[in-house]
């Protein structure tokens, strides 16, 4: 379980991204060191490990792709719900998100999902992680076969 964030994590706004779906993932967290230092990050190898660990009857895991559905349709992590970050900065996504069990967050490389990871705390989640390099680091350590971009 992780704990609040300290400071105010409501400063990692995001601004509009420019360029290709690469430059997306370069939004600004803010300058809370102590609220990025809050969010948990899961390894790939660490986050492949997690359907095991459910099925032998730990904590249930709910990862979240937040990238556009653009990026999503070029490749993903099975079982992944798809809620982008904007939804989820406006507040209009939390609903699709269970504040019960772990919650993983991802993104293309993983600022956005630090930033989905602060915005959660900030609304009172408690358990909220995301995965330490995006889909390009699963893609790498766990499932070379899937396409890059």
């Amino acid at each position: 379980m992780v704990d609040p964030p300290v400071g105010d994590p409501a400063r990692a706004t995001a601004t509009p991204p420019a360029g290709d779906a690469a430059d997306q993932c370069a939004l600004s967290v803010g300058d809370d060191a102590d609220a990025v230092a809050a969010v948990t990050r899961w390894s790939p190898r660490q986050l492949e490990e997690r359907p095991a660990r459910r099925a032998a009857g730990a904590q249930d895991l709910l990862l979240v792709d937040v990238r556009q559905p653009g990026e999503r349709s070029i490749v993903t992590i099975p079982g992944a719900l798809a809620v982008p970050l904007d939804a989820i900065l406006e507040g209009r996504g939390l609903a699709e998100i269970s504040r019960e069990g772990d919650v993983t967050l991802y993104c293309r490389s993983g600022a956005r999902s630090e930033q989905a990871a602060l915005a959660l705390l900030a609304a009172g989640y408690r358990s909220v992680a995301r995965l330490d390099g995006g889909i390009l680091a699963w893609i790498g350590e766990v499932s070379p076969d899937l396409p890059r971009y």
